[in-house]
């Protein structure tokens, strides 16, 4: 079987074109080549491997969050009574952060479990909870990325932890502008509309639309309806030393 060199996920270079029509407007399409064996291109492994790891943006870390968030809600319920926010508001509120931190706590399980099937590896148990489910996806991160459900994997994991950060944010307590906070959230992230943005990055429209005809910003398709747009290239015109810093780095 010849080795497959693109991104499983469908990753493009940035600036690097593939014989596209108008090179001019198109932010890159060549396809992200993967090193190693590996199906994963640079930005996805670290994605992967942050996921993985031991920062604010590791999964270890937000599900100990949620569950210390989870906690403060069950103790606001408990004393404040009807007093303050509505206590059915509260209550959904701790409905979503339980809901969330389940969702997160089985997806880590299943992968680990489907991973460990299909390399023949004893997976921990589910009654052991999901920090050992991860515990052994970051001991096999290097077969990891050889795996083809790992895209898909990935494509889960971030979605949930888009979702965590909903329901109980903590990217309030760090800088929303280093260079980690772009790599996790907008370098990988799909497109969106032109109402998601500016929700997004707190800008209104008009300042969006404005950029655009300034030629700082563009769309993915001029003639869609509605517009979308990239995270990351809308972070690169309004953080343009954080994002060259972080390109900087992935091509180190």
């Amino acid at each position: 079987m010849a080795q497959i060199t693109a991104c499983i996920r469908g990753c493009t270079e940035r600036g690097k074109h593939a014989g596209c029509a108008d090179p001019e407007t198109c932010p890159g399409c060549q396809p992200a080549t993967c090193a190693d064996g590996s199906l994963l291109c640079g930005p996805c492994e670290a994605a992967l491997e942050q996921l993985l790891g031991d920062t604010h943006e590791g999964l270890a870390w937000i599900t100990c969050w949620l569950a210390d968030n989870l906690g403060q809600h069950i103790r606001h319920i408990s004393t404040l009574g009807g007093q303050g926010s509505r206590p059915d508001a509260r209550m959904d509120r701790l409905v979503a952060v339980a809901s969330i931190m389940s969702e997160l706590q089985v997806a880590i399980c299943e992968i680990a479990e489907d991973f460990a099937e299909h390399h023949g590896i004893t997976p921990p148990g589910r009654s052991d909870g999901h920090l050992p489910a991860l515990g052994l996806l970051r001991r096999w991160m290097g077969t990891l990325r050889r795996w083809e459900p790992a895209g898909d994997a990935l494509d889960e994991l971030l979605d949930l932890r888009d979702q965590a950060h909903v329901v109980a944010p903590w990217r309030a307590l760090h800088d929303p502008e280093a260079d980690e906070y772009a790599a996790s959230l907008l370098y990988l992230a799909p497109p969106q509309t032109t109402d998601e943005i500016c929700a997004r990055f707190g800008i209104t429209p008009t300042r969006l639309r404005k950029a655009r005809s300034r030629r700082k910003v563009t769309p993915v398709d001029d003639l869609e309806r509605p517009l979308r747009w990239r995270p990351w290239d809308v972070f690169c015109w309004m953080h343009p030393k954080e994002a060259e810093n972080y390109l900087g780095r992935m091509a180190c």
